[in-house]
């Protein structure tokens, strides 16, 4: 049943942008360009939280919204904004724009870290699938773990599942990759660095 605070807060969110609302069990989310950012259950209008905002809305003792209530359609938090202050609705559309910009950014966060933590060791810059290999045989399977480790620890992990010895170069490949750039473009006073290391490891 579409009530009329679901009706007044699609009116008022529309300066935000394309604003449009999906029935779940319970109520409806409100969603602006495809994001969603606000939940309405019966005479109720709750906005979602984030990290950067959630202390504000338990500062401002906002009731948070119970998921044994009915079912939506992520497993954020959401809060209800007193009945009050409909008097003033610039205030919830605020609220809302504030709530609304900070699940975007925390949404491109996550596809950032997502795409990070996806993305295979043979797409860096200076390795092949034959390079990740030799990583992968050496426990190093992630981009994320071979940044975490380094160049040098990689190179000596390597080293040790290998019989033969591997080529310099291959060090100056795996800075390059966490780097970000063309093996080529190591500094001479970072390959030193790297040569110590690998040297002096135990």
């Amino acid at each position: 049943m579409i009530t009329v605070t679901l009706k007044n807060s699609l009116r008022l969110f529309e300066e935000l942008g394309r604003i449009t609302a999906r029935s779940l069990t319970g109520g409806y989310g409100i969603y602006c360009d495809g994001i969603n950012f606000a939940l309405v259950v019966g005479d109720f209008l709750y906005i979602r939280a984030t990290s950067q905002t959630i202390d504000y809305f338990i500062s401002m003792e906002f009731k948070p919204y119970n998921h044994q209530q009915g079912e939506t359609s992520n497993d954020a938090l959401y809060f209800a904004l007193p009945e009050i202050l409909w008097e003033d609705t610039r205030e919830i559309l605020t609220i809302g724009a504030v709530a609304l910009r900070h699940v975007k950014i925390e949404q491109k966060s996550k596809c950032a870290e997502s795409a990070k933590n996806s993305a295979r060791i043979k797409d860096l810059p200076n390795l092949t699938i034959t390079s990740e290999r030799m990583l992968n045989k050496a426990g190093i399977d992630s981009v994320a773990q071979l940044q975490e480790i380094g160049a040098a620890t990689a190179f000596n992990e390597v080293q040790k599942v290998h019989s033969t010895l591997i080529g310099q170069d291959f060090l100056w490949y795996l800075e390059g990759a966490i780097e970000g750039k063309h093996w080529s473009r190591v500094p001479k006073q970072r390959q030193k660095e790297l040569i110590y290391q690998v040297s002096h490891s135990n």
